[in-house]
């Protein structure tokens, strides 16, 4: 690079493929399904670690509450949060046992959503289900996220 931004210097960069620890059809995945944008960009923010939970805000000087809301029982990671939760967890289970009964939940909200994108049913085998995959999960997330914002800001 020599200094100087230039029209075709920014198009070229915003066409390589940045370096990410995550295939690109991950990347994909969180924008195009059959979700809402505001689902979509949900999903976005847990995979970018930049969903506010209550470690994110305390990291930023927030002076409230930081233990998770739903079980009162551990500070509020976003892994927490959506996957270590005994809330989340049960609401997973559900899902999981009607979906895909030998998927298992993964650590982290990250290794769950790529463990989750490997165990996309193939097209053949169920056509709605293949096309809706990733929405099952994101509308979970979503729902979880909603009941702690109802928790947090109704109480």
């Amino acid at each position: 690079m020599d200094g100087f931004y230039s029209v075709s210097k920014g198009y070229s960069a915003l066409q390589t493929p940045h370096c990410s620890v995550y295939p690109l059809a991950i990347w994909k995945s969180v924008w195009y399904s059959h979700c809402l944008p505001k689902v979509n960009f949900l999903a976005w923010l847990v995979l970018n670690n930049k969903i506010l939970t209550g470690e994110s805000l305390m990291k930023r000087g927030f002076k409230g509450p930081s233990c998770c809301c739903l079980c009162k029982f551990a500070l509020e990671t976003a892994d927490h949060l959506l996957v270590d939760c005994a809330f989340s967890r049960s609401v997973l289970e559900i899902i999981l046992r009607d979906v895909l009964s030998s998927f298992s939940i993964q650590n982290s909200e990250i290794e769950f959503y790529i463990a989750w994108h490997e165990n996309r049913p193939v097209k053949s085998h169920s056509e709605i289900l293949h096309n809706n995959w990733h929405s099952i999960l994101k509308f979970t997330w979503w729902a979880i996220w909603i009941a702690r914002n109802c928790c947090i800001f109704k109480d």
